[in-house]
């Protein structure tokens, strides 16, 4: 039920702001699994904008790509060196695009011993 209680096991805060490092340490896990939200360049807010540029950084990807690649490059970063495996929903749009050619074909290529399901 709305609004949602507070729990001590429950980490709450925005997801790309913090050091996912810092809530659990990737030698504890196994997988991570999610739907992180799609949102385009024409509806996103002023926040979620700012939220790309601190994950990417000034340049191209923040401004013409959706909103998710910010949770795609996070678990990217958080795999590496690890066993952690990674399964996120995306969308047809998003996989054909993009952010498969720019991203997760290169960034596999780079981490062959870790898996981003997709």
């Amino acid at each position: 039920m709305l609004p949602l209680k507070s729990y001590n096991n429950i980490f709450e805060g925005n997801a790309l702001c913090i050091n996912w490092h810092e809530v659990v340490n990737a030698d504890e896990l196994n997988f991570i699994i999610g739907n992180p939200p799609f949102v385009g360049q024409s509806v996103r807010t002023k926040k979620q904008s700012d939220d790309m540029a601190f994950i990417w950084g000034k340049g191209e990807i923040e401004t013409k790509l959706d909103y998710v690649i910010c949770w795609y490059k996070k678990a990217m970063d958080y795999m590496k060196g690890t066993a952690v495996k990674v399964a996120f929903c995306i969308d047809e749009f998003n996989m054909s695009g993009r952010i498969r050619a720019d991203i997760l074909e290169e960034d596999d290529r780079e981490w062959s011993g870790n898996q981003l399901w997709v």
